[in-house]
């Protein structure tokens, strides 16, 4: 019977554990991002996908930007002029770095000619 206990208790405890790491890290995660100072940089857009929209599900998606950073990429919080973006363009970043190295992006727009 214990052993039945033991099963039941690890598969909730399986099931269960993403959720609670989520709800206790994430508060961590935002904690640390905000409490960074905002540094400026520049990168170059990796990835672009612009602005569309399912007429069938009436449904919009819009702009996807991802851009390399220091050999890495992220996808900012925030895109300004999304339109006027294109791949391999530079652009200036507003990220932050955390108390353990973890970058965060904030923002990204093009860099005026």
């Amino acid at each position: 019977m214990s052993l039945i206990g033991i099963g039941v208790f690890s598969l909730l405890f399986a099931a269960l554990f993403p959720y609670w790491a989520k709800r206790i890290m994430k508060p961590a995660i935002e904690r640390d991002r905000l409490e960074a100072p905002l540094q400026i940089g520049e990168a170059y857009i990796a990835v672009y996908v612009p602005a569309h929209a399912e007429e069938t599900a009436g449904k919009y998606y819009p702009p996807k930007v991802m851009v390399r950073f220091q050999g890495e990429l992220y996808e900012p919080r925030d895109v300004q002029d999304a339109a006027k973006l294109h791949e391999q363009q530079k652009v200036e970043v507003g990220y932050r770095v955390g108390k353990r190295g973890r970058v965060y992006m904030d923002t990204a727009r093009a860099i005026a000619p």
